[in-house]
């Protein structure tokens, strides 16, 4: 359940970056608020595309392997964003980001099914969804600070690569409990 939560709060605090990054951004880039309406959107577009495939590819690969591909995904997508040089560079890494965390969602409800009885998975499903909620406030909270501190390159890096140590206890800890997939 914990490790559930954890990657919520970093799924939804990195979904959430550039939201607050863009102030800075644009006036950096000299992006149009246009131009940032499209690479907020791009993520959507992505996020909601890749829904159906995400939960077929945990299916088929398991809760470990597909929630775990696609976090690494999302991760290392969120921190080369403030490195991109274009706004077509952007762009892409805002798609990568979407697709890797359409992921999220099928794997933790598949973890919740496969891993906890009937009487806890409410309680389950209650933990992870609050930790949507905490990792937006989170990244809210912290990031304009982080941001005016070191600058939206270093808090886009940040974002993206401390949250890949989370992947160690999820690889090991889930091969013990994980089921073999049936067709």
């Amino acid at each position: 359940m914990l490790l559930l939560i954890i990657g919520m709060i970093f799924c939804y605090g990195q979904r959430n970056a550039l939201s607050i990054a863009a102030p800075f951004m644009i006036a950096e880039r000299h992006l149009s608020t246009a131009a940032m309406g499209v690479l907020l959107s791009a993520f959507f577009w992505s996020y909601s595309l890749m829904q159906v495939p995400a939960g077929w590819l945990v299916d088929r690969l398991g809760v470990r392997k597909g929630y775990g591909i696609g976090f690494a995904l999302w991760s290392l997508a969120s921190a080369f964003t403030g490195f991109a040089g274009s706004l077509t560079s952007l762009a892409a890494l805002r798609v990568l980001l979407g697709m890797g965390q359409a992921t999220a969602f099928p794997a933790s409800a598949r973890a919740v099914s496969d891993s906890f009885k009937d009487a806890e998975r409410g309680t389950v499903t209650a933990g992870y969804l609050t930790g949507v909620r905490v990792g937006q406030a989170l990244i809210s909270a912290a990031g304009a600070f982080l941001i005016a501190a070191s600058g939206f390159r270093f808090f886009f890096l940040v974002t993206g690569l401390v949250p890949l140590i989370w992947l160690v206890p999820w690889w090991f800890f889930l091969r013990r409990w994980e089921r073999p997939q049936t067709e």
